[in-house]
């Protein structure tokens, strides 16, 4: 639904955009970049969640 997918950076742990899927949510919003470091979703804090609760909340 999304659009995009994400993963924690191994060297920072910030967790960031590895993919945008062309023609998705995030590509057509023209806001998100690969690479973009997630820090907030929604008014959630995403500092010490997984990537799999972040896509929880994205959804």
């Amino acid at each position: 639904p999304q659009g995009a997918t994400i993963r924690r950076d191994e060297q920072t742990g910030a967790v960031v955009v590895a993919r945008i899927m062309r023609g998705g949510a995030a590509d057509r919003s023209g806001l998100v970049h690969v690479g973009d470091e997630l820090r907030e979703v929604n008014g959630v804090a995403v500092l010490h969640k997984r990537p799999e609760e972040i896509s929880q909340i994205l959804v």
